[in-house]
């Protein structure tokens, strides 16, 4: 079952990670081209900066480990494939404890209570570990634990207490957090955060078929977003550096390279309109 289990993954996650790396791969390709045989700048030469583009970081990107390991740069090559990198393992991860306790909820919520409670510890003896692989298993069994709760929940929320509910939520979180943030204790505010988010998609899940709500969220349009959007996330880059560079070549719209992306005119209404287009484009 854990190998069939990680099997599916894998092939729900891989292709579309290989297939944007190439995608990648053959835009700085191209850009190198354009640059030395056409004399066309897009503000920045091919395969720079070092850091981006490495041999070291592309066998990491097949291997799905950049986000893993401290020796790459997670954000390499296809900047948003570091949560591919990071989910595929912690699902194998998941996979092993769930082997390993033989599918015995207490003891793998003991398990999860363990790692989250002694995060801190465990990422000072794991320097070779990237944190965003710590963080993403962290945030993967509070998963875990908030879905042995939703078993256990037999009711279901009508619009009124599922929108009470969300409000009360988001103001205790705010409230944490003010409380805490003085004392500089990033480790519980990353927690209350996670929790938040869980406590969320809780709430959801337990909403009466027949609520506004629940009808409004499975929304025919919703839902065809919700199925491509891992498809969406892992392309949208490299969309959105063709589309500037198209703007730029063609059009001769001028681009602000700063702190804010390159997609940045200084205009906001341009820039709105940029975004709009690119993301019509993508989808």
């Amino acid at each position: 079952n854990l190998i069939k289990f990680q099997t599916k993954r894998f092939f729900r996650l891989y292709p579309i990670h290989i297939f944007v790396l190439f995608v990648v791969l053959g835009i700085q390709i191209l850009k190198l081209i354009t640059i030395n045989f056409f004399n066309l700048s897009s503000g920045s030469d091919a395969f720079t900066p070092e850091d981006w583009y490495t041999l070291k970081d592309f066998f990491h990107h097949l291997f799905l480990t950049q986000a893993i390991f401290n020796d790459s740069y997670s954000m390499s090559w296809n900047g948003s494939a570091w949560t591919i990198s990071t989910e595929f393992y912690t699902y194998l991860i998941f996979g092993l404890i769930a082997l390993c306790t033989r599918n015995n909820k207490l003891i793998f919520t003991f398990v999860s209570i363990f790692f989250i409670y002694f995060y801190d510890t465990i990422s000072s003896i794991s320097p070779f570990i990237d944190e965003l692989f710590r963080v993403c298993i962290k945030a993967f069994l509070f998963g875990c634990l908030f879905f042995f709760i939703y078993e256990k929940i037999k009711f279901r929320l009508n619009d009124i207490f599922f929108i009470t509910l969300f409000i009360l939520s988001i103001l205790i979180f705010i409230l944490v957090n003010k409380a805490t943030f003085s004392f500089d204790e990033l480790n519980f505010i990353y927690n209350s955060d996670t929790i938040l988010f869980c406590t969320i998609i809780l709430f959801v899940s337990i909403l009466k078929k027949n609520s506004f709500i629940n009808i409004f969220l499975n929304f025919s349009p919703f839902v065809y977003f919700g199925t491509i959007s891992y498809s969406f996330y892992m392309i949208h880059s490299s969309i959105l550096y063709l589309y500037i560079q198209l703007l730029k070549l063609v059009f001769k719209v001028q681009f602000i390279y700063d702190d804010a992306g390159s997609q940045n005119t200084g205009n906001i209404y341009f820039d709105t309109l940029i975004m709009i287009t690119y993301i019509f484009f993508s989808t």
